[in-house]
């Protein structure tokens, strides 16, 4: 798998940052580190790094006899005539597969919900994909991609459901890279390992990647996901101790986050490891923001959110206890993504159709 990101042009760990000084006060914290995803291959988000390698696992049946993944996704341009890619998202997703898809020169159609944002759809048309606008919330999307399938349209999801599992624990796992990366980096600094670990969740992917690695290097961090009030999907899973689904409308502005049902395939880590759930108000996230900005740490609105639930839990003593943390805590906080692209005149997109 590091051989496959690897080969992507341009590959680079991105940065972890460890000079917040006025964190370290505000929290009463021995050490604040922050894995900044809002520069992968040019995208703002981690997101690709999951793509890619389940990418792989999707067009397993369209592979080449003489493609091994150490030859890299490069090796594939212009070798897989006749397939096309499928996916739902909420933003990042989409415009990861749909880069992948560019640089294979494969189409893409990517499905999203009415609730999600101009500027949005903007990033993903930008990179070459066809979007279809799908009445509803995220969900209704992923109904939609799973529905566009042949034997040629190839659905790559980052989320699960039964009989659909394969892919999507092919996401989590090429997350191990941004985890692999930030063990690494906390390493050749000789950084304390870690005693609180914030994620943004969204269907609960990347926090179950964030428990495993952490299971399988033999640590034992407090794992914290945050998520919006509006689409608390893994609060409301660990509240009735199975996953259920939100109905909509999911209004949150938090985008990316904005998912109503806790992934399959994820749900047995988080139900195991994660040790508590903040769910924030878009007020709440806009002013992790501005507390990321005061940092000057430009990244966006999930990454906003994972500050402020940050912020929401270590200013109060009985929170910390709670959650069992030592009096001065070592606090990762993963940024998953970049500022939202400023707003644009909006292209038009089709709705969703029957023969799609």
């Amino acid at each position: 798998m590091a051989e496959l990101h690897q080969s992507l042009p341009g590959y680079r760990p991105t940065l972890l940052r460890t000079d917040f000084p006025g964190l370290v006060q505000r929290w009463c914290a021995r050490q604040v580190a922050v894995k900044i995803e809002n520069d992968r291959w040019g995208l703002p988000s981690f997101k690709v790094v999951g793509a890619s390698w389940a990418l792989v696992r999707a067009l397993r049946d369209h592979l080449p006899a003489d493609w091994a993944p150490d030859a890299g996704l490069p090796a594939l341009k212009g070798r897989l005539t006749g397939v096309s890619l499928l996916a739902a998202s909420e933003g990042n997703h989409g415009e990861a597969l749909a880069y992948l898809a560019r640089l294979l020169e494969l189409d893409c159609r990517v499905f999203v919900s009415n609730e999600v944002p101009d500027h949005v759809r903007s990033r993903i048309c930008a990179q070459g994909a066809e979007v279809i606008v799908v009445p509803g919330t995220y969900d209704d999307a992923v109904a939609a991609s799973a529905a566009a399938v042949t034997e040629d349209r190839v659905l790559v999801s980052d989320t699960s459901w039964s009989g659909y599992e394969d892919v999507p624990q092919a996401v989590a796992v090429g997350y191990s890279t941004i985890l692999r990366e930030c063990s690494e980096q906390l390493t050749s600094t000789s950084a304390p390992v870690p005693d609180l670990v914030v994620v943004p969740l969204g269907v609960g992917a990347l926090a179950s990647a964030v428990i495993d690695h952490f299971a399988r290097i033999g640590s034992d961090p407090v794992v914290v996901g945050v998520e919006p009030s509006a689409a608390a999907c893994v609060m409301a899973a660990i509240s009735a101790d199975r996953i259920v689904s939100l109905t909509g409308p999911l209004e949150s502005r938090l985008s990316g986050l904005n998912c109503g049902t806790t992934s399959m395939v994820a749900w047995p880590s988080l139900r195991a490891g994660l040790d508590a759930v903040v769910a924030l108000d878009d007020d709440e996230g806009v002013a992790g923001s501005v507390l990321a900005e005061q940092m000057k740490l430009h990244v966006g609105p999930c990454s906003g959110a994972a500050l402020a639930a940050a912020d929401a839990l270590l200013k109060h003593p009985a929170r910390r206890a709670v959650l069992g943390l030592p009096e001065q805590p070592s606090v990762l906080i993963l940024a998953t993504d970049g500022r939202p692209a400023p707003a644009t005149d909006a292209p038009t997109y089709p709705q969703e159709a029957q023969n799609v």
